[in-house]
């Protein structure tokens, strides 16, 4: 179950950056800039090339081409706090978006300002629950699903040594479509959840809240500092984003494959750094070589699991209402009161789901 759930978030998950506006960059800055972003829009994108990220708050990032099909690539990912411990994607992506994508990557260093609207469109707004439009919703959850099936044409994902899985797109895609006007529904309802709840509020928390302004952030583009990686020396280009008192600086460099990240600083820490790269020989970290299927009936599994977990979950909740229990400091040293524990054991009795609970040992034994 748990490795299912994994799979699942990843299909779903998209994340990018999102970026606005621009502040004027001096003629000085804009010729030290010129350089750089010319030869990073003559880069190319080739069979073994690899990055590998270091992340003080997940651990580490990996990402190679290792191969070509047809008219896609073989790109290989692992995220994880350790190379012991990581999550291994394989996924053909559609060469010509795979390619379009670093495309944009390159323009926005180049125009951050021009290229925001065109890169992340209704991503680069912060909306609001009551413009929800459910028409609108989806309709943009129907492009987003036509995308995925369009540009990810196979994807394998290893979890630990030993469980690894085929995730059949067009299954998962398809689910997905019959499960939107539920989850469209349930949106709704939060809408309409929040409107009550505005409506209790106190008139002066709504007036407080009317007078924040969300204040735009600006960008500037700067030449950055060298950094040494395996013993080569890599000069950088810099996007600051300000708005209010966040600062983010993202490095960039035509030296390094895909999108050029050498590292990402955010209010002055570090939140992604470069710690290797290379031109040829990457590496598929994938070790599992029998792969399990993921598709339609392991997702409806896997919710069904998640249902029956919920309803155990309310009935036990039900069954406590009223109950009083009486928690005493725990004694020094760490041992409990087994006579205490006993007597609320027995308040447990009869409950469904508690049948095979067993007494721990005492610690203080």
């Amino acid at each position: 179950m748990k490795s299912h759930i994994w799979i699942l978030g990843l299909i779903l998950i998209l994340g990018l950056f999102i970026f606005v506006s621009c502040e004027e960059e001096s003629e000085e800055e804009a010729a030290d800039t010129e350089d750089l972003l010319e030869s990073f829009e003559e880069a190319d994108i080739a069979v073994g090339q690899w990055v590998e990220y270091e992340m003080p708050e997940d651990g580490f990032a990996y990402l190679g081409l290792t191969d070509k099909s047809g008219e896609g690539y073989w790109l290989d990912a692992a995220l994880g706090e350790s190379k012991g411990e990581q999550l291994i994607l394989r996924a053909l992506i559609d060469k010509g978006n795979f390619e379009e994508a670093l495309g944009d990557m390159r323009s926005w260093y180049r125009d951050p300002e021009g290229e925001s609207d065109n890169m992340f469109g209704d991503y680069v707004e912060d909306p609001q629950m009551e413009d929800f439009d459910a028409a609108e919703m989806e309709k943009e959850l129907t492009e987003l699903l036509d995308e995925i099936e369009a540009n990810l044409l196979k994807l394998h994902v290893q979890v630990d040594e030993k469980n690894a899985f085929d995730v059949k797109i067009g299954e998962v895609v398809d689910f997905s479509r019959e499960m939107m006007p539920d989850l469209i529904a349930m949106l709704e309802s939060l809408v309409a959840l929040e409107a009550d709840m505005m409506e209790e509020m106190e008139e002066d928390e709504i007036e407080e809240e009317a007078d924040e302004e969300t204040v735009e952030p600006t960008f500037e583009t700067l030449p950055g500092e060298d950094f040494v990686i395996d013993g080569e020396t890599i000069a950088t280009n810099l996007v600051r984003i300000t708005q209010d008192d966040s600062v983010t600086e993202i490095y960039y460099s035509p030296m390094v494959p895909f999108f050029g990240l050498v590292k990402v600083v955010a209010d002055g820490e570090d939140v992604l750094t470069l710690s290797g790269f290379g031109q040829q020989d990457a590496e598929s970290r994938f070790t599992v070589t029998e792969l399990q299927e993921f598709g339609r009936r392991e997702i409806e599994g896997m919710l069904e699991g998640a249902l029956a977990m919920s309803a155990m979950m309310g009935e036990l909740s039900a069954q406590m209402e009223g109950m009083e229990f009486d928690f005493d400091e725990m004694p020094e040293g760490g041992e409990y009161d087994m006579g205490e524990l006993e007597a609320m054991m027995e308040q447990f009795e009869g409950m469904e789901g508690m049948e095979d609970f067993e007494m721990p040992a005492n610690p203080g034994q």
